[in-house]
C-alpha cells in the first residue's frame, strides 16, 4: 500500500476529485455533512474573493493513487490556518472516507500542514458527536501541537424513528397545529405542494427562481446577489448527485412558502424556509416544514434529522438533541511554551474575521457568537475551555473531562 499527501494549493485541483470527494462524504453516514463537501466548497470558492481562493491549501491523502481524506484550509496571516467560511458555515470537519475514521489519516492531513508551515490551526464548530474529534485531538497532541478546546454554540438534531407515522407521534402539538393551519388556509384556495429536483422533480434552476422570489417577499428581504449566486451553484451541483430537494407550496396558485432540504449519506438537512410575510397569519411556513418532513421519509428513512445550529421556535419544536460544537484551536508547541494560549480571545478574533469576510463578499451576517454568553449582566461567561496533554491511545480522551471554567 502507497500513500501520498499533496497540498493542493487554491481550487484548481478540485474539479477533477469532485466524484471522489463527494463520495467519500456521503459515505460518512449520520456524520455525512454538506458543508464538508466539494460541491459546498467549490460554490463558496466562486463568490469568495480571489486573493482568499489563492490561500486555499489542502492537505490530501491518496492511497493508491485513490483519495481518502483531505482537510481543507486557508493560509492566513502568522502561518495561522483556518477553515474556509463565508457569512454563515455552521459545521466544519476534516473529510474522511468511513464513519469511524482511521486515526493514520488525520495524523497524515495534520502533518502535512505542519510541514507545510502551519503553525497554528483553527478549527471552529467540530461537532462533539462526531467520531473523529476525539482522534483528531490526540493526532494534533502527538503531532507537536498545543490543543485548546471549548465549548461553541450548540447544534439542533432530532434522531429519526422508523417509520413517519412513529416519528409524528413524538409531536402531537406540531402535527395538531400543521392540520388547523392547513385547513384555515385552504379556505382561501386549494393548497399544491410542488418538488423541484431529485429524480422525478421539476428543474431545480425553475425551483430557485420561485425560490428567490418567495424570499423576496418574506421577512428575510431579497437575497443578495452574491448570496444567491452561491445558493445557484449549491443547488445545481447538489441536484447532479441528488442531495437537493427544493419545496414550494401554493396557495390558490400562487407560490406562498418555499423549503430547501438536502439529504446525504444519513443525514437530512433542513436549509431554509421562506414564506410570503403578506400571509404570515396563516403559518404556511409551519405547513410545509412538516409536509416536507413527511416527503423526506418517503425517500427512506433518515439517520437523523438537522435543523442547523440557532434557535427558533420550530427548532425548539423538533430539535430533540443540542450537542454542542466544538472550538478547537492548536498551536505548535515552540509557539506557546507549554503556556495556555488566549482561548477565547483567539476565538473571538476568528469570529470576528469570519464577520469581515461575509461583509466584505456581501453576505449577511448576524452577531458574531462563538463562545456562550452570560445570562446575567455582570457575571463571568462560562467557557469551558482545557489544555489537551498528551495521553495513551487507550486513556480517556480528554474532551471527557471539561470542567466550567470563568478564568
Amino acid at each position: 500500500m502507497h500513500r501520498e499527501v499533496r497540498i493542493l494549493e487554491g481550487a484548481g485541483q478540485w474539479p477533477a476529485l469532485r466524484d471522489s470527494w463527494d463520495h467519500l462524504i456521503e459515505r460518512r453516514g449520520a456524520s455525512a455533512d454538506l458543508y464538508d463537501t466539494c460541491s459546498w466548497l467549490e460554490s463558496w470558492a466562486a463568490v469568495a474573493p480571489a486573493h482568499l481562493v489563492a490561500r486555499l491549501r489542502t492537505p490530501a491523502l491518496f492511497e493508491d493513487g485513490r483519495l481518502r481524506a483531505l482537510m481543507p484550509m486557508i493560509e492566513g496571516r502568522s502561518q495561522r490556518w483556518t477553515i474556509p467560511a463565508i457569512g454563515y458555515r455552521p459545521r466544519y470537519r476534516v473529510v474522511v472516507d468511513e464513519e469511524q475514521p482511521d486515526p493514520s489519516l488525520l495524523a497524515a492531513l495534520v502533518e502535512a500542514a505542519a510541514r507545510s508551515g502551519a503553525r497554528e490551526l483553527q478549527l471552529l464548530a467540530l461537532p462533539s458527536t462526531d467520531p473523529q474529534v476525539r482522534p483528531l485531538c490526540r493526532v494534533l497532541d502527538s503531532s507537536g501541537f498545543r490543543v485548546h478546546v471549548a465549548e461553541g454554540t450548540t447544534e439542533c438534531l432530532a434522531a429519526a424513528e422508523s417509520s413517519w407515522e412513529e416519528h409524528a407521534r413524538r409531536f402531537p402539538e406540531v402535527r395538531r397545529t400543521t392540520r388547523k393551519r392547513r385547513r384555515k388556509a385552504q379556505a382561501l384556495g386549494p393548497l399544491r405542494l410542488l418538488r423541484y429536483g431529485g429524480e422525478g422533480g421539476l428543474p431545480i434552476d425553475q425551483g430557485f427562481e420561485t425560490y428567490c422570489r418567495v424570499h423576496a417577499a418574506s421577512w428575510k428581504g431579497e437575497l443578495r446577489p452574491l448570496t444567491a449566486d452561491h445558493r445557484r451553484h449549491l443547488l445545481r451541483a447538489a441536484d447532479q448527485r441528488g442531495w437537493v430537494r427544493l419545496f414550494v407550496l401554493e396557495l390558490a396558485g400562487v407560490p406562498a412558502a418555499a423549503h430547501i432540504w438536502f439529504r446525504l449519506g444519513g443525514r437530512a438537512i433542513s436549509y431554509s424556509t421562506v414564506y410570503d410575510q403578506r400571509l404570515a397569519p396563516l403559518s404556511l411556513g409551519t405547513v410545509i416544514q412538516w409536509e416536507t418532513h413527511q416527503a423526506a421519509w418517503e425517500e427512506g428513512v433518515p439517520q437523523v434529522i438537522d435543523y442547523l445550529p440557532g434557535k427558533g421556535t420550530y427548532k425548539s419544536r423538533l430539535g430533540t438533541l443540542a450537542p454542542r460544537l466544538l472550538v478547537i484551536t492548536a498551536a505548535r508547541r515552540s509557539l506557546v511554551t507549554g503556556l495556555a494560549l488566549p482561548l477565547r480571545g483567539t476565538a473571538r478574533k476568528t469570529a470576528r474575521r469570519t464577520v469581515h469576510l461575509a461583509r466584505k463578499v456581501g453576505a449577511k451576517v448576524g452577531p458574531a457568537r462563538s463562545l456562550p454568553r452570560s445570562s446575567t449582566p455582570g457575571e463571568p461567561t462560562p467557557v469551558r475551555s482545557l489544555v489537551i496533554t498528551p495521553t495513551a491511545d487507550d486513556a480517556p480522551c480528554p474532551i471527557e473531562r471539561l470542567a466550567p471554567s470563568t478564568s
